[in-house]
C-alpha cells in the first residue's frame, strides 16, 4: 500500500478520491462534496470571491470544462486539433435561439445545416 506521510486523510479515503477523479471525470470541488456528504471529511467551504475580478480565469472556464472531457487524448495536439473543429462546428449551430425569431432561427438552422452539407460532401 502506498505511504501518504503528512497528509490529512488516510490513504483509503485518498485512493478512492482519485479514482473517483479519474473514473466519473469528475471536479476537485465535486469529489469533496461528495465524501463530505458521505461523511468522509468535514463540509468542504468554497471561497470563489479572490476570482470574482480574474477576466483571464473567467474567459476561459468554457474551455477548461471541454478540457476535461477531453483528457483521454493522446497528445495536446490531438486535443488542440479537436477543439479546432470543435468549435468550427460549435459556431456554425449554435445560433442563440433565445435572441432571433422563430421564423428566423429556422432559416439560420437550415443555412447552417447547406453550409454543413458542403462541408462533408468534399
Amino acid at each position: 500500500m502506498t505511504s501518504y506521510k503528512r497528509h490529512r486523510f488516510p490513504p483509503a479515503i485518498i485512493q478512492h478520491a482519485v479514482w473517483l477523479y479519474h473514473r466519473f471525470n469528475l471536479s476537485h470541488r465535486d469529489i469533496e462534496d461528495i465524501l463530505a456528504r458521505r461523511e468522509v471529511i468535514p463540509e468542504a467551504m468554497h471561497d470563489t470571491a479572490r476570482y470574482a475580478n480574474n477576466r483571464a480565469e473567467l474567459s476561459h472556464q468554457t474551455t477548461r470544462v471541454r478540457e476535461r472531457g477531453m483528457r483521454r487524448f493522446k497528445s495536446m495536439q490531438q486535443a488542440q486539433r479537436f477543439l479546432g473543429v470543435h468549435a468550427a462546428v460549435s459556431n456554425l449551430f449554435n445560433l442563440g435561439r433565445h435572441l432571433v425569431a422563430a421564423d428566423h432561427y429556422r432559416e439560420l438552422r437550415r443555412g447552417a445545416f447547406a453550409s454543413w452539407d458542403r462541408a462533408v460532401s468534399i
